[in-house]
C-alpha cells in the first residue's frame, strides 16, 4: 500500500488527531528505517512501534484505493488479513486462515514484499497471505462499497463480517459456498435480499475465490485479479441484488471459474499507476448500456449524478479529495476503439463519451489530470458498451 499510516499510540482504540502519522514510501514502507518517504510533512512513525495501526492508501500493482486498513498492537505491517485480526494473541483469526502459521506471524511477514521475489525466504507463504488478502478485498467491496466499484474500498467496514465468522473455531475456506453463505447472512445484504439471490451471490463469490487460488502467480496477476473483481464479479452481483432480478440470479449462476480467469485476462494490458509526485490516479468504470448513447462526464457533483474521473483519484498527502483542485488535461481513445465510441475533452473540463455502434464490448480511454499544485497523473477509464448492469 502507498499512502499512509496512522498510529493508536495512547492505546484508547482510535486514531486522534494529535497522534503520529507517516507517509509511505512508494515500496509502501513506513516504519522508522523507511526512506525517501511521498511526503515529509507528517510527524513521522513514534520510536515505539508498539502502536496499532490504520491505513489508507493505493495498491501499488493496480492502483486501486483501499481505506480503514488496521492492524493491530506490535503489527510491522498493514493488510487486509491484519484488519481482521484484533490482537497478536487472536489464536481464532489464524486458525481461520488455513496457513499454519500464528497472529504474529501474520501480523508481521511482508507478504507483499516477498511475492515474487527470487530471494524471498517462504515464497509459499508470501502467495498465500497474497491470496487471502485478494479473496477478503472482494468482501470488503461487496459489502462497503454501494456498488461504487472504482472508488476506495472501506476494509474495516466492509470487513466486519468475514471477522465475525472468523473469529470462531475452525479453519474458513473462502473457497467453499457454505463459507461465503454464511459471511453474507453475517452482513448487511441479508435485511434486504432473498434466500435465492444470497445463494447466488455466496456461489459467484466462492467461484472468485477459486478462480483466485488457480490464477494467482505473480504481482501482475494480482494486479488483474483487482480489475476483473471490479469491473465483472462485482458489477454482476450488485446489478442482481439492487435490482432484486431473479433473471439476473440466474445470470450470476452461470458464471464459472473459467469465466472469472478470462475476465482477469481481459486486463492483461491495463497499465500500472503512472504519476509524478505523491498524486495517484485510480482506474474508472462507466458503461454505455444504449445504442448510439451520449454520455458526459463533468467536473462537479462527485456526491450525486455523473461523477469525474478524478472524483476517485484521491490526494492522501493532503487532506480529502477537493474536486475544485483538480483538472482534466487530455483524453486520448485507442485506435482499436474508435469505430465503436469517441470521447471528448469538453470545454467545461469534463469528458464527453459516445457510442457509435450497437456492439457490445469493454473498451477504454486514457486522461490525464493536473493537481493544484502542478503534479500530473494518468488514469483510464474502462467502458462497458451494452448489456448494462
Amino acid at each position: 500500500m502507498i499512502g499512509r499510516v496512522d498510529f493508536d499510540v495512547n492505546g484508547n482504540g482510535t486514531f486522534d488527531s494529535s497522534e503520529p502519522t507517516a507517509a509511505t514510501n512508494r515500496k509502501g514502507e513506513f516504519g522508522q528505517g523507511a526512506s525517501d518517504r511521498l511526503f515529509t510533512g507528517d510527524s513521522g512513525p513514534p520510536a515505539d512501534a508498539g502502536a496499532a495501526l490504520s491505513g489508507r492508501g493505493f495498491d501499488g500493482s493496480s492502483g486501486f484505493a483501499y481505506t480503514q486498513l488496521r492492524a493491530p498492537k506490535n503489527a510491522r505491517i498493514i493488510s487486509p488479513l491484519t484488519t481482521i485480526i484484533r490482537s497478536e494473541v487472536d489464536a481464532d483469526v489464524a486458525s481461520a486462515t488455513g496457513l499454519d502459521v500464528g497472529p504474529v506471524t501474520l501480523i508481521s511477514f511482508d507478504a507483499a514484499q516477498q511475492f515474487g521475489d527470487p530471494s524471498s525466504a517462504n515464497p509459499r507463504l508470501a502467495r498465500a497471505i497474497t491470496e487471502l488478502n485478494l479473496k477478503l478485498i472482494a468482501y470488503a467491496g461487496l459489502f462497503a462499497n454501494n456498488g461504487s466499484m472504482d472508488e476506495a474500498f472501506d476494509m474495516a467496514a466492509g470487513l466486519q463480517p468475514v471477522q465475525s465468522l472468523f473469529s470462531g473455531p475452525g479453519e474458513k475456506d473462502l473457497n467453499k459456498k457454505s463459507v461465503a453463505l454464511d459471511i453474507i447472512g453475517r452482513s448487511r445484504i441479508a435485511a434486504f435480499s432473498t434466500p435465492e439471490l444470497r445463494d447466488a451471490a455466496a456461489e459467484l463469490m466462492a467461484e472468485y475465490g477459486q478462480a483466485v487460488s488457480v490464477y494467482l502467480k505473480d504481482p501482475a496477476s494480482a494486479a488483474r485479479v483487482q480489475y476483473g473483481l471490479r469491473f465483472y464479479v462485482l458489477p454482476e452481483i450488485d446489478a442482481m441484488l439492487r435490482t432484486s432480478s431473479l433473471a439476473l440470479g440466474e445470470r450470476v449462476r452461470r458464471i464459472t471459474v473459467s469465466d472469472i480467469t478470462a475476465a482477469f485476462d481481459a486486463y492483461a494490458d491495463a497499465p500500472r499507476p503512472a504519476a509524478a509526485g505523491r498524486f495517484f490516479p485510480v482506474a474508472d468504470y462507466r458503461s454505455l448500456s444504449r445504442p448510439r448513447q451520449v454520455r458526459e462526464i463533468v467536473l462537479s457533483g462527485c456526491g450525486t449524478g455523473d461523477r469525474s474521473p478524478v472524483c476517485n483519484d484521491i490526494y492522501f498527502f493532503s487532506g480529502p479529495d477537493v474536486q475544485s483542485s483538480y483538472s482534466l488535461t487530455s483524453v486520448s481513445l485507442p485506435p482499436a476503439f474508435a469505430a465503436s465510441m469517441d470521447v471528448a475533452l469538453l470545454p467545461n473540463g469534463g469528458i464527453r463519451i459516445r457510442r457509435l455502434s450497437d456492439e457490445v464490448r469493454f473498451a477504454y480511454f486514457d486522461y490525464q489530470v493536473r493537481a493544484a499544485n502542478g503534479e500530473t497523473a494518468t488514469s483510464r477509464v474502462f467502458v462497458r458498451l451494452g448489456d448494462e448492469i
